[in-house]
């Protein structure tokens, strides 16, 4: 019984803290699901998603104020789009690229002076030289050139 015990006390122990999501926009997010993903710290999740999303955190001064509201709309929009069960180690950089365009145009990126958009490129100028990643920023650019009156992204609820 005591056995028995120790284990359920050890399992909502460990459940509630090792594994807790923090708050929607925390770029703690990434490293955390790709521990319980039990991914490869070279993953997506780490080398790209928490990269850059502290990058942005750190960048995020030198933004003007309405950039500074488009960063954080982005972030939990980013981070959302990975807070899904069928989310894999294998699926997941494939899932993030393609909720970049929606988060990127439904935040008010297409609307963001060149001065902001500038300060994104420094921030992420070395995926430049990514395929994959010039891919979404074609597609961002595209959306914004069709459609510069995008819908707001909203954070589920």
């Amino acid at each position: 019984m005591k056995l028995f015990l120790l284990f359920v006390w050890a399992g909502l122990f460990f459940s509630s803290t090792v594994y807790s999501m923090p708050a929607p926009d925390s770029c703690d997010f990434y490293s955390l699901k790709a521990h319980a993903l039990s991914c490869a710290s070279t993953n997506y999740l780490v080398r790209f998603g928490d990269h850059y999303c502290r990058e942005f955190e750190k960048a995020e001064p030198f933004f003007t104020p309405g950039g500074r509201n488009v960063l954080n709309c982005i972030r939990p929009c980013l981070i959302q789009a990975l807070n899904r069960p069928d989310l894999t180690c294998s699926n997941l950089q494939a899932v993030a690229f393609a909720s970049h365009v929606k988060c990127y145009s439904g935040c008010g990126f297409c609307d963001l002076p060149v001065s902001d958009k500038m300060m994104i490129g420094a921030v992420v100028w070395r995926e430049f030289f990514n395929p994959e990643f010039r891919l979404v920023m074609d597609n961002v650019s595209e959306k914004c050139i069709a459609n510069p009156q995008t819908d707001e992204w909203q954070p589920q609820k």
